[in-house]
């Protein structure tokens, strides 16, 4: 999602009488190109493995350093976005977080 389309959305949902959450999973940087690298090594799925070719092509872990660089500076102009830690292979958990940066005081974990 680009800074403009970003800015666009809490307008656009507004309008839909949708709500309108600024929340980022996010985990560090080396740690998230690791894990696109690994899902990519361990899934058999076609679409996953299309993406990966595309960012080695493009420069891979470079390209993905770059991309997270770009999300975290997205982010810092945001100053209502919150950060949610994505925790490698801890599913609900991270669920959990994000259910609570959504405010819900229910969860069924």
């Amino acid at each position: 999602m680009t800074p403009g389309r970003w800015a666009r959305t809490p307008i656009e949902t507004g309008t839909s009488g949708a709500g309108f959450h600024e929340i980022v999973l996010v985990d560090e940087r080396e740690t998230t190109i690791e894990r696109f690298h690994r899902r990519a090594r361990d899934s058999d799925d076609a679409w996953i493995r299309h993406h990966h070719r595309l960012v080695a092509r493009a420069g891979g872990s470079t390209v993905l350093g770059i991309m997270y660089d770009n999300l975290m500076e997205v982010v810092r102009l945001r100053p209502g976005a919150v950060l949610v830690p994505s925790v490698v292979d801890e599913v609900q958990a991270t669920y959990a977080s994000l259910v609570e940066a959504l405010g819900s005081t229910e969860f069924d974990g």
